[in-house]
């Protein structure tokens, strides 16, 4: 069962393993990103972020999406990281679950503009969003579960694209 899918460029780090863990309860993370599946080091980095309970798979977004439609992970709590929104929605395209989505962190760089504090975006990453709500899926703009999230339609409203 997939419990929550979250775009956070920095993927594994304290506050999923701590703050989000104990949130949404997850025993199993997919990490979904071709470049750091094929980055041993990257995988190996990451991996010693994450506590000895969890299980961890770092997969390319096709092997994430055949992953995630296997039967046997229903038995898991899984908790699905993608560094980038257009990477999020193709794993809802080739999934059949609608778990919640939650954009936590992306940062300021060139041609993004600011969604709501701590998530910037581009024209594309917005689309993607967008496109994922259009799933019927509950979108969650949140940095840490502590923190009230905010309303996506307020906050894309301010876009300037």
């Amino acid at each position: 069962m997939i419990v929550l899918i979250r775009v956070d460029e920095r993927l594994i780090h304290g506050e999923i393993v701590y703050s989000w863990k104990n949130a949404v309860r997850y025993d199993s993370l997919v990490v979904v990103s071709d470049e750091v599946a094929g980055n041993e080091m990257r995988k190996t980095a990451l991996r010693i972020g994450c506590p000895q309970d969890v299980k961890v798979a770092i997969r390319s977004v096709a092997d994430a999406i055949k992953m995630l439609n296997d039967p046997r992970l229903s038995k898991y709590r899984t908790m699905v990281l993608c560094e980038e929104t257009v990477t999020a929605l193709k794993v809802y395209e080739g999934i059949a679950e609608r778990p919640e989505f939650n954009v936590g962190y992306m940062k300021p760089r060139e041609g993004r503009q600011e969604l709501t504090k701590g998530v910037h975006v581009t024209r594309e990453e917005a689309e993607a969003i967008r496109r994922v709500k259009d799933m019927g899926v509950k979108i969650n703009l949140q940095r840490v579960p502590t923190a009230p999230a905010a309303s996506y339609e307020k906050a894309v409203e301010k876009l300037k694209f």
